[in-house]
């Protein structure tokens, strides 16, 4: 019986080293990235000929007061904390979430407002992306504007639609 035992402990120190150098081991570097030669990749504009002209009109109309930053996802100025189980699902829907551009203040680098192309009449698609970013933008404090992608606007008319009309009378 006593041979039993000691064999028995042999047996699981053993087994219990095995484990223990088994998950001490380094864990094998990922394979490095190979594009597949029947892949063809291509370089696409960033923006579209409205959100050019309208990304244009945003720099003029914010001056020195904004770094205007287009196509982001939410998720890359947003912190969502919580639990985990509560938190995956809303990080989900915010990297599949854009915003066609954000005005950043250079001080703080924060997001202070969110403009969104609005084209009418609009999609189902189009709705659940703007209830998507008004809610969480809401959450955050940052203001939402948005803009016709039909119409060009005139500096001053922007500066106004932005809220910084009354901004610019101070200086």
């Amino acid at each position: 019986m006593k041979d039993v035992v000691i064999g028995g402990a042999v047996v699981a120190i053993t087994v219990t080293g095995w484990l223990i150098a088994r998950f001490k081991r380094p864990a094998a570097a990922p394979p490095p990235f190979i594009l597949p030669t029947t892949v063809n990749v291509v370089s696409l504009p960033l923006l579209t000929e409205k959100e050019s002209a309208l990304y244009n009109q945003l720099q003029l109309a914010v001056r020195d007061q904004y770094l205007v930053f287009a196509g982001l996802s939410l998720w890359a100025f947003v912190s969502v904390q919580g639990l985990r189980k509560d938190r995956l699902p809303v990080l989900k829907r915010l990297m599949v979430t854009q915003v066609d551009f954000v005005l950043v203040h250079p001080g703080s680098r924060k997001v202070e407002l969110v403009v969104l192309l609005h084209e009418e009449p609009s999609t189902a698609m189009q709705r659940e992306r703007d209830y998507t970013v008004e809610s969480v933008a809401s959450a955050a404090g940052i203001k939402v504007v948005k803009v016709r992608s039909d119409r060009l606007y005139s500096i001053p008319e922007l500066t106004c639609l932005l809220g910084m009309a009354e901004q610019e009378e101070d200086f």
